[in-house]
């Protein structure tokens, strides 16, 4: 019993004793859970906390730079509000002189021109002239008189017109009015000064004036009438040019009023409406007559097949069993008519169309006389409008054909006399149109800049970029242009190269656009790395590299001492045809104005071609007994058990340093920011990563391809992929896949240097071979010059592609961006000889 006693003691303690440890260890469990959950709820709140931090702080960053911006455009306006208020000082000293102008000895002299001017502008035969200048009597203005027309009639104001005085005339009934007072010839002349000094100096990039920061009163120029109407007028005149076909016409002196948008406008809608009503009489007159050319040819084409079948034309003339309806009607209607006809008839019905114009047809319907009332009406009914019948006609199917067949001689030469009179009227009128299709463009240039400006009551805001060496000669410039009425502010560039946590009290400024410096022999280059992208500041531009690799690649793989003089003499031909300002035409006017590129391709094809010794794809060792310097169809390079040509190494080894190259000039953009962590993991890694893999694989060739010479060197796997392993620590790793397959694929890509080159003998010497040669015979040479031509046309525009798209894809992708935008100055047309009046 002591002994079951003792057991269960035990048992008991047993349990106890488990449970104990049992509970500790759920009391530890709990208690580090709760310490994790605990420590997890810190790092949220403290995680929270930093994020509410970093908020606050970026927004209290924002207020502030929204404060510093406001103080900004504060002390701006404050700036631009002074500007104005001294123009505004000015103007009000001008107006006082111009206010008291009556009392000068030329009082007179300047009243008549005033009045001459306005008369001339209403162009009426019995305008209404009201003057009035302050301080001015009737009597010192009946000096006026004399140059007013019979039946005007002149009203004496006591008040100066607009306040400072002046003349506005009108026509009779009042709907033509012009002003032409003091005030009025002030808001015309100083904004159109400005526009043609900036035209003329072809330095100012126009930009929109943003509608922050204006001086108190200033608005948007409202110039939405204008643009409509100048844009109407151009699109008018050019119809006329092309109507006229004016050629190489000369340009005729207009006295236009180029210091007022208004009146220009009026002024070229009126001549450009007088011109339009000539030339839509000729249009109109050919029209007719091509209509009733068809419409004779197609009866005489009728009374062919009467005169056949020996039916008399008395049937025709509607007294027998047929009738003819001749008409125009509109195109969309045409079908209609002829289904119509076709019922009213019961299917006796021959229908032709024998003119086709923009918007209408005309046409002519044979059927019996019966129905011809009803056919006339019907065709009436549907928009048509039926022409006369015919008539006096001989009842002979053959004497009424050499009646139609004299109509039509008479109509030819009726025809001939429009297009003499024609020729006549773009010969007289053709100098005028020219002029007047530049000043629409004038018009149009200045409208659409005044468009994005902002005005007061007397002046004009304009913004725009300016080379900054010559701020100090356009603003001397300018303000001499207006006579002192305009003035030039610089503003500071600010924090353009800032970052935007700096403390500047300057508002980020937008890029500027990016004004090329180059000479002007290589601007066909410059554009055609413009077309990839233009320059931003802060990039290299590749012009100055590809001055020497474009005509060099080029060479590598159209080499030709034969071809290149000619290509060379080819683009010195058009140099001289683009110096002289002469075109080609539409189709080699590109051709013409890359013509110093085609010179540096000349001079690549022809050293090129003097080191492979290729001459028209002979050997220069048959021709002139010289060897090449380095043949690319000879030579070979063995590498293991394996040989590859010599050319082909070449052309991989080049694609090699002109790739590292572009890598070199990334790291130097990257450095010259500022970059350096971007420039270390970006190109500079890639550098690494490519040259120490060009050298590897480079090692494993020479071996024999024994790849396990890689594993041989200790260095050699870890100068590999150490630069790849820390560029995906940095971007991640697709874009370390991308470096690795980008790497392969461009440099494969610079074996098409080799197989053009390839190409290009081969071609020539199979159209050789294949015209018997290679013996020398007519015909064998005739192939030689066959090949030839064919390859300067057909593989020189391809090798071009090629050597474009070496540089464009693989050697820009390493360095180049092109996110900037071109500087485009306000220009105005150079030709144009129309003086400015007023």
């Amino acid at each position: 019993m002591n002994r079951v006693s003792e057991s269960l003691d035990k048992l008991h303690n047993r349990i106890l004793s488990d449970a104990k440890l049992k509970a500790d260890e759920t009391i530890r469990e709990a208690q580090a859970k709760a310490d994790q959950i605990i420590a997890e709820a810190r790092q949220r709140a403290q995680k929270e906390a930093d994020e509410l931090l970093a908020k606050a702080k970026l927004e209290a960053e924002a207020v502030r730079r929204s404060i510093l911006s406001s103080k900004v455009r504060a002390n701006r306006l404050r700036v631009l509000d002074e500007k104005n208020r001294i123009v505004q000082e000015v103007l009000g000293a001008v107006e006082e002189r111009l206010s008291n102008i009556a009392k000068s000895s030329r009082f007179g002299e300047t009243a008549q021109r005033f009045v001459a001017e306005a008369v001339k502008a209403v162009d009426s035969d019995q305008p209404v002239v009201r003057l009035g200048f302050k301080g001015s009597s009737k009597q010192n203005l009946d000096s006026v008189s004399k140059v007013l027309p019979k039946g005007s009639k002149l009203v004496f104001e006591e008040d100066p017109v607009d306040g400072l005085g002046g003349v506005v005339a009108s026509d009779a009934e009042g709907r033509i009015i012009f002003n032409n007072s003091f005030r009025s010839r002030l808001e015309r002349l100083d904004s159109q000064l400005l526009m043609s000094y900036a035209g003329s100096k072809k330095l100012f990039h126009l930009t929109e004036v943003e509608d922050t920061g204006l001086p108190e009163g200033a608005t948007r120029y409202q110039a939405m009438e204008l643009l409509a109407k100048a844009s109407t007028v151009k699109n008018r005149i050019t119809t006329l040019t092309t109507a006229l076909d004016l050629g190489d016409s000369t340009v005729e002196t207009l006295k236009a009023p180029v210091n007022n948008l208004e009146e220009l406008a009026r002024f070229l809608d009126d001549e450009t409406l007088k011109l339009e009503h000539t030339v839509r009489q000729i249009e109109d007159e050919q029209g007719r007559l091509q209509t009733e050319k068809e419409q004779a040819s197609e009866l005489s084409r009728f009374l062919s097949g009467l005169e056949n079948v020996g039916v008399s034309l008395d049937a025709i003339a509607g007294s027998g069993f047929l009738t003819s309806l001749a008409g125009e009607a509109s195109t969309e209607s045409i079908p209609s008519v002829q289904r119509e006809l076709d019922q009213i008839t019961y299917g006796n019905l021959i229908f032709a169309i024998t003119n086709t114009s923009e918007k209408s047809q005309t046409f002519l319907a044979i059927f019996p006389s019966v129905f011809q009332d009803d056919a006339r009406q019907a065709v009436t009914a549907l928009g048509a409008k039926p022409g006369p019948p015919w008539t006096d006609l001989p009842s002979d199917p053959k004497e009424a054909k050499e009646v139609i067949d004299l109509k039509l001689s008479d109509l030819d030469n009726s025809s001939k006399e429009l297009v003499d009179k024609e020729t006549s009227l773009a010969k007289d009128e053709g100098p005028r149109v020219k002029s007047l299709a530049t000043l629409s463009e004038i018009l149009d240039l200045r409208t659409k800049a005044l468009a994005g400006s902002t005005a007061t009551e007397a002046t004009v805001l304009l913004q725009a970029w300016v080379p900054e060496r010559n701020t100090n000669e356009l603003g001397e410039g300018l303000s001499k242009a207006c006579n002192g009425l305009a003035t030039m502010y610089v503003e500071e560039e600010g924090a353009r190269n800032q970052s935007p946590a700096s403390d500047s009290a300057e508002e980020k400024d937008p890029d500027p656009p990016t004004l090329v410096k180059a000479p002007a022999w290589t601007r066909p280059l410059q554009s055609v790395i413009d077309n990839f992208g233009v320059p931003a500041y802060g990039e290299i531009n590749p012009l100055l590299f590809m001055i020497f690799t474009f005509p060099v690649m080029y060479g590598l793989m159209f080499g030709d001492f034969g071809e290149g003089p000619l290509i060379l003499i080819l683009g010195l031909f058009l140099w001289r045809t683009k110096k002289k300002g002469a075109s080609l035409g539409d189709f080699f006017q590109p051709f013409v104005n890359g013509a110093e590129l085609i010179v540096m391709l000349g001079i690549g094809i022809t050293i090129f071609g003097l080191i492979f010794g290729d001459f028209f794809g002979f050997d220069s060792s048959m021709v002139f007994g010289f060897k090449p310097i380095f043949s690319p169809l000879e030579g070979e390079v063995t590498v293991g058990n394996v040989t590859v040509p010599r050319y082909m190494v070449f052309t991989l080894a080049f694609g090699v340093f002109h790739l590292l190259f572009g890598m070199a000039l990334g790291a130097y953009n990257l450095i010259r920011r500022s970059e350096w962590k971007e420039a270390f993991f970006g190109p500079l890694c890639w550098a690494w990563f490519y040259a120490a893999g060009v050298f590897v694989i480079a090692q494993i060739a020479l071996s024999g391809f024994k790849f396990s010479i890689a594993l041989q060197n200790p260095l050699y796997l870890p100068l590999v992929f150490v630069p790849l392993l820390l560029s995906a620590w940095k971007e991640g790793g697709m874009h370390a896949m991308e470096l690795f397959i980008q790497s392969i694929s461009n440099t494969f890509s610079y074996l098409r240097i080799w197989a053009l080159n390839l190409a290009d003998f081969y071609v020539k010497f199979a159209i050789f071979l294949a015209l018997g040669g290679p013996a020398i015979t007519p015909f064998s040479l005739l192939g030689a010059a066959l090949g030839n031509l064919l390859v300067m046309i057909l593989e020189g525009l391809i090798v071009f592609v090629q050597a474009l798209r070496l540089h464009w894809v693989e050697w820009f992708g390493k360095f180049y961006e092109g996110t900037g935008f071109p500087f485009t100055p306000y220009h105005e047309p150079t030709s144009w000889t129309v003086p400015l009046n007023g």
